[in-house]
Parts: structure tokens; C-alpha cells; sequence
């Protein structure tokens, strides 16, 4: 559903201590036929979002937190449980759907991204 290095990523997240390295290892390439990365424009940005909001294989954060769960469920932490089953119920449960709207530590890295995220819930595409 996803790429390894965000599987990885969010993984780590979950059941540890991530730690940033201000140092780079290794080179990124970006060329303008990429399937994967990031838009430099708002206008690009936004066609993507929207593009992904009305996109028929949306819920692909659902299907991840519910793989996370079958995976790592008994290792997570009891608050991180509880917000990656949120995520797991949030179509089928109206109280996971809210919860995950009200909760202030459910967030992306700024606020546009925040927006869009909630967005998302509202719209069962997350």
C-alpha cells in the first residue's frame, strides 16, 4: 500500500524512538517524471490532494493501521493502540471518527496538512 521507507518510518514511530540525523548519508534524486514525490507547487499540491481525496483506493491508512495492529498490536504502547484502532474503525464507528477529529495530537507536520488530514476523516478517505 505504501512505500517501505514510510512503512519503516511509521513503524519505528509507534514502537520506539525515532531519532533525526542532521547529517546526510546518502543522495535523493528527483526528476520530473517521478511516481513518488514531493510537489513543488500549491497547485500541485492541492491537484494531488484533491486528486487522493476523491480517489477510489483512499483508505489506505485505515488498511495500514489495521495491518499495524495484526502485526504489532501487543507491543504498542496502550495510548498508541488506541489511536492507530481509531484509525483501524474510524468508517464503521462514528466515536472513532470523532475522536480522531477532536484530538489535538493527531496532526500532520503543519497546519494546511492538518486541515487536509481531518478533511480526510470527514470524507472516509483516510
Amino acid at each position: 500500500l505504501i512505500a517501505h521507507d514510510f512503512w519503516m518510518f511509521q513503524t519505528a514511530v509507534l514502537l520506539g524512538t525515532v531519532y533525526y540525523d542532521f547529517e546526510p548519508t546518502m543522495l535523493y534524486r528527483q526528476h520530473a517524471n517521478n511516481q513518488i514525490g514531493q510537489k513543488k507547487t500549491f497547485g500541485e499540491k492541492l491537484k494531488r490532494r484533491l486528486k487522493n481525496l476523491f480517489s477510489a483506493n483512499r483508505n489506505e491508512r485505515e488498511a495500514q493501521a489495521k495491518e499495524l495492529i495484526k502485526c504489532y498490536g501487543n507491543v504498542m504502547s496502550s495510548d498508541t493502540r488506541t489511536i492507530v484502532k481509531y484509525i483501524a474503525g474510524y468508517r464503521t464507528s462514528l466515536s472513532d471518527k470523532v475522536h480522531l477529529l477532536l484530538n489535538r495530537n493527531f496532526k500532520m507536520q503543519d497546519n494546511i496538512s492538518t486541515l487536509y488530514l481531518k478533511l480526510r476523516i470527514l470524507f472516509n478517505a483516510l
